[in-house]
């Protein structure tokens, strides 16, 4: 084992956030009502959130409520306790005329902080460690991961170094308890705004290689210590569900895609994948440039929706990524000198004014106006061509059905009848099918060419050739 090797420690981390299934019976206190140590019931759900039901209390909660929850030794800071639920319970000890009755208020969070060692704040610059909940051990599939070792086991693969913004970051997966975690340390103290921010833009970036972007809930904890080997605090946040889909553009291993030894001796037995140079940049551009975290998240969102709306998602998605390349060519007019376009235009309004009598004896209402603002667009170039464009300028070569696929955008978007060659599939599912998938393909070939990423990615199209009537004839994994 390498000596100098960074040995990560996770045991104290995890034994924190075990913590929080290990009691059901809790006492709270509600400082607001002057209520110390009243019965509750805590729960939290394994997808995310938690539920707390107070039991026999006199007053009534008409707004979310701060409150406290003592479990075991610890005390757990809840901020605005969402009250779900009222219900009051009446009885009648034997014996007796009157009826008397308490209060329960069922309750809803979705963040929780405790502090272990110290009064420690969010500006606090510290060690700061981020922990979400992962499918299955499978970063090494996308990311060009290196040896670690966790609690004193050495592992072969599985951590990954990277940088978001000049702040460095180890990411990892590991399994507690028979659960798979993905877990961000920061290698340098940081504040807890400033690491969460950093950890949205990391998962967003993640999500374009893996097709999945990890949410559900997640946990921050600090540490003075740089191995987190002492927890000094730690904060739960329940978040958005997951986003995951089976269309990943990029894995290391071919033969999950393909049985054939020809098209494996074709292409090799493993792919390289993402280096850490590629990424921090990915993550760093994702974080500092919001239109590029949205088409991102646009693509996600797509890969994960159903047929109805999987093309018109795509189709937004191109749409945002061509914006972004035309703003980086200058509108990819056709005369790009702005002087010479200027003239040109000129030009033509003064041919318009010398028929502009015969033309409005003759024309409908305000001819003049209408022709006068389509000079002043002449140098635009039409969407089609926008959209066509880019795949020019990176080189990527489009076949009739990826024309088809573009041509079909507005169709999609508005919600009209789509129609490929008539030989292309026999139902209007399949039509739709192949077009979502090829939409896709586009897509990832374009967005990972402008990233300058240099690879392989799958091609779903001919991944799902067995579905159609006719041949693809592509390959089933590109080169970029």
């Amino acid at each position: 084992m390498n000596t100098t090797e960074k040995q990560l420690v996770v045991k104290a981390s995890f034994d924190t956030i075990l913590k929080l299934t290990s009691f059901s019976e809790v006492l709270v206190n509600i400082p607001t009502y002057h209520i110390k140590g009243a019965k509750a019931t805590f729960k939290k759900f394994e997808n995310g959130g938690l539920d707390i039901k107070i039991e026999n209390v006199r007053d009534v909660f008409e707004k979310p409520i701060d409150l406290e929850v003592l479990i075991g030794d610890d005390i757990y800071y809840i901020y605005g306790l969402d009250i779900v639920k009222r219900a009051t319970q009446v009885s009648r000890k034997e014996g007796e005329s009157m009826y008397t009755g308490t209060l329960t208020h069922y309750g809803h969070a979705q963040s929780l902080k405790i502090n272990i060692n110290g009064n420690f704040k969010n500006n606090d610059t510290v060690y700061y460690r981020y922990i979400t909940p992962s499918y299955k051990n499978a970063i090494h599939y996308y990311l060009e991961t290196e040896t670690f070792s966790i609690d004193e086991t050495r592992y072969r693969h599985g951590k990954f170094s990277f940088s978001v913004d000049g702040i460095s970051l180890d990411m990892y997966e590991t399994q507690y308890e028979k659960k798979t975690y993905l877990i961000i340390d920061s290698t340098s103290p940081i504040t807890l705004d400033g690491f969460s921010k950093i950890c949205h833009s990391v998962m967003i970036a993640y999500g374009l290689p893996t097709a999945t972007f990890h949410q559900n809930e997640c946990y921050f904890l600090n540490s003075r210590d740089a191995d987190f080997a002492n927890i000094s605090s730690m904060v739960y946040q329940q978040l958005r569900p997951t986003i995951a889909s089976i269309y990943n553009p990029i894995y290391s291993n071919p033969r999950g895609y393909t049985d054939d030894n020809d098209l494996i001796k074709k292409f090799g037995v493993e792919f390289e994948v993402i280096k850490p140079d590629f990424f921090s940049m990915l993550c760093t551009r994702v974080h500092k440039e919001e239109s590029y975290a949205t088409l991102i998240l646009l693509v996600l969102e797509a890969n994960a929706a159903s047929l109805i709306l999987k093309p018109a998602g795509y189709s937004v998605a191109l749409e945002k990524l061509t914006n972004i390349i035309v703003e980086e060519n200058k509108g990819l007019k056709p005369i790009a000198d702005k002087v010479l376009a200027g003239k040109f235009k000129d030009d033509l309004k003064a041919v318009l004014k010398v028929y502009a009598d015969k033309i409005t004896a003759n024309g409908t209402d305000d001819p003049i106006k209408i022709l006068t603002k389509n000079i002043d667009k002449i140098n635009n170039p039409t969407n089609r061509d926008k959209l066509i464009k880019p795949f020019e300028i990176y080189e990527i070569k489009l076949n009739d059905y990826d024309i088809q696929a573009i041509d079909h955008r507005n169709n999609f978007l508005h919600g009209r009848h789509v129609n490929m060659k008539e030989n292309a599939t026999g139902t209007d599912y399949l039509e739709v099918f192949h077009v979502s998938l090829r939409l896709n393909a586009l897509v990832n070939k374009l967005i990972f060419k402008h990233l300058g990423y240099k690879g392989w990615l799958v091609n779903y199209v001919k991944r799902h050739e067995n579905q159609f009537s006719f041949p693809i004839e592509e390959e089933l994994f590109i080169e970029i």
